[in-house]
């Protein structure tokens, strides 16, 4: 597919928030967002700068080929707190939803420690 193809199928694409439920506990913070049609190898889950990001292709069977095709995607950003270690956020996918588990740092990893002067 040439790149004037591409861009023009990416441009067509659906875009939907997928909903979401927010659970928090003193230990963590969870995040349930409902991507209907997503399939596990469609989802890109990204934290850069202190921002979580989240996609999923929704990808329909082509007539003539075993391949697939986009035909929509779900997209969602947050700004993470500071009370959250994002080297230890993990994921699941399960029955069209994707869980992120973002563990909150313990006040033990916030206590500050004094360091020699050389």
């Amino acid at each position: 597919m040439d790149q004037t193809n591409q861009h023009y199928m990416q441009a067509e694409l659906l875009t939907l928030l997928p909903t979401m439920d927010v659970i928090e506990t003193d230990l963590e913070m969870s995040l349930c967002m409902k991507m209907p049609g997503v399939e596990k190898d469609a989802i890109s889950i990204q934290v850069n700068q202190n921002i979580l990001e989240v996609h999923g292709q929704i990808l329909a069977q082509q007539s003539n080929a075993s391949s697939k095709r986009p035909v929509g995607r779900y997209s969602r950003s947050f700004r993470l707190s500071d009370s959250v270690d994002a080297s230890k956020i993990a994921a699941k996918m399960e029955s069209g939803s994707v869980t992120l588990t973002l563990p909150k740092i313990t006040e033990a990893t916030m206590t500050p420690s004094s360091l020699m002067v050389h």
